[in-house]
C-alpha cells in the first residue's frame, strides 16, 4: 500500500481519529523481504528465509516473544474477519488486497484509483479497525512496500535466484557471471548490499522500468522509487469509555 493508496482508502476513516506519519520499506521492496522485515524487526540478512514467505508467521512470533509476550498472548491472522481471543495482547493481521490489485492492474494509476475507491466504499478495513479498538487494542496500519507505474523493457527469465514475488523490478544474482551483461543491456542499478546477504548481488531496474512485456504499462514494486519505499504509518488508539456516577 502506497501513500497514494492510503489517501483514497482513508476516506472511509472519517469518524476514526488517527495519527499519520510515514515509514521506510526495506529494499528490495519485494514482499518476501520487506514484509518479513516489517513483522520481525530484522534486517534481510537476519531472516530465516528472506526469499520465501514460509517462515513469516514464525518470524513474527519470535519478534513478539522478544518483546516479552508469551505464546498465548500472540496471534497471527489473515483477512478482515480476523478475531483475537481475550488473552491476546500482540497480533498481526495480513491484508493482501492492495498487493493483489497491483499485480492484476492493467489500467495503471487510474485503475488503482478506482480499485482503491471501491475498497474504501466497502469499508472493510475501517470496520475491522473499529472492532479491534473496541476490543481494547491500539491499532497500527502500515505496509511492507508501496507500488509504482512502470513500462516493460522486456521479460527476463532463467536468471538469478528464485524469489517468491510477482515483482519484476529486481534480480537477485547468485552466479555473478551475468551481472555485467545485465547492467549494460538493461541499464540496471547495482544496489549496494546494505543489510543484505553479501554473497549475492542485487540489480534493480531504473525508475519507471520493469521486466514486463516491452512497452506494456504495469503497476508493480521491488525497486527503490519513493512510491515503493515510503509507506504510510497509521496509529489508532483504543477506545476509552467514560463512566459517570
Amino acid at each position: 500500500m502506497s501513500e497514494f493508496d492510503w489517501k483514497v482508502i482513508s476516506s472511509s476513516f472519517e469518524d476514526i481519529p488517527y495519527e499519520q506519519t510515514a515509514a521506510f520499506a526495506m529494499i528490495p521492496t519485494t514482499t518476501s523481504v520487506s514484509r518479513q522485515c516489517l513483522l520481525s524487526g530484522k534486517y534481510p540478512r537476519q531472516l530465516l528465509e528472506p526469499w520465501k514467505q514460509s517462515k513469516e508467521k514464525a518470524e513474527f512470533v519470535t519478534c513478539a516473544k522478544n518483546l516479552g509476550y508469551k505464546d498465548g498472548q500472540i496471534e497471527y491472522a489473515r483477512g478482515y474477519e480476523a478475531e483475537f481471543g481475550s488473552f491476546v495482547k500482540c497480533g498481526a493481521v495480513i491484508i493482501n488486497d492492495v498487493d493483489d490489485m497491483v499485480h492484476g492492474e492493467k489500467q495503471g494509476r487510474i485503475g488503482m484509483f478506482h480499485n482503491m475507491t471501491v475498497l474504501a466504499d466497502q469499508k472493510k478495513l475501517a470496520e475491522m479497525v473499529r472492532r479491534f479498538t473496541k476490543g481494547g487494542f491500539d491499532v497500527y496500519i502500515s505496509a511492507d512496500h508501496g507500488n509504482t507505474l512502470c513500462t516493460g523493457i522486456g521479460k527476463l527469465t532463467g536468471t538469478g535466484l528464485e524469489v517468491e514475488t510477482k515483482s519484476h523490478r529486481m534480480v537477485v544474482l547468485q552466479d555473478f557471471a551475468d551481472k555485467d551483461v545485465l547492467l549494460q543491456k538493461y541499464g540496471m542499478i547495482d544496489y549496494p548490499k546494505y543489510y543484505l546477504d553479501k554473497d549475492l548481488d542485487y540489480l534493480i531496474c531504473n525508475v519507471g522500468e520493469s521486466f514486463d512485456i516491452k512497452g506494456e504499462e504495469v503497476m508493480t514494486h521491488g525497486g527503490i522509487s519513493i512510491d515503493e519505499v515510503v509507506v504510510p504509518l497509521i496509529k489508532i488508539k483504543k477506545q476509552v469509555h467514560a463512566f459517570t456516577a
